[in-house]
């Protein structure tokens, strides 16, 4: 009994099912297949292509800054006027002084003349160093009034710090002027010996 009641259950399986051959190739689903879109015959999407890029060295061109609009960003340094008008006075100043240098330079004898007056002694003639020493005044005096021109007016145009090259210029001035007087007072012995007695 049990045999072939299960022999029925097979035989009843085996027709309802039918036989697939292995070597029977299944065709790959297309899109929609099992779905309602599918079955209504929708076409698949479309998807958007990729953009395209530029290729190296077409990319767009800007027009260039023509030379006459270009400003350099330069910083701009603040107006020093106390130190223009003290350059300017000091400037002004040398000035006067080189006028003084040149005019004693060309009458050093008349200076050791005073000298010797003053003192009660005779005056002999002008030693032979004078004329040198006349010659290193007005040189001096005239380059470095020179020098302190073309060194202070730039930099006051350009707004910078410039009372001292005049400072300087006078201090060197007055050394050699000063120097240069003492220079010749030492160099007479009698003038000396008035000067310091007992010596």
């Amino acid at each position: 009994m049990g045999t072939g009641y299960s022999d029925s259950m097979t035989n009843a399986e085996d027709d309802q099912v039918p036989p697939v051959s292995p070597t029977t190739p299944v065709a790959a689903p297309r899109w929609g297949e099992y779905s309602a879109a599918g079955a209504a015959g929708e076409a698949p999407p479309s998807y958007q292509t990729p953009p395209t890029y530029q290729t190296p060295g077409t990319y767009q061109s800007y027009p260039a800054v023509a030379p006459s609009t270009y400003q350099p960003l330069t910083p701009q340094r603040k107006s020093r006027t106390a130190d223009i008008a003290v350059t300017s006075v000091l400037l002004a100043l040398g000035a006067i002084g080189t006028l003084v240098a040149l005019f004693t330079a060309s009458s050093l004898g008349d200076v050791l003349r005073a000298e010797y007056l003053r003192y009660g002694l005779v005056y002999g003639g002008a030693p032979a160093s004078l004329q040198g020493l006349g010659a290193v005044i007005a040189i001096s005096h005239g380059v470095l009034y020179l020098a302190a021109l073309g060194i202070a007016i730039p930099l006051l145009l350009k707004r910078r710090i410039a009372f001292w090259v005049p400072l300087v210029a006078g201090v060197l001035a007055a050394i050699v002027y000063w120097g240069s007087i003492i220079a010749l007072i030492t160099g007479d012995p009698q003038l000396m010996n008035a000067i310091t007695p007992g010596r």
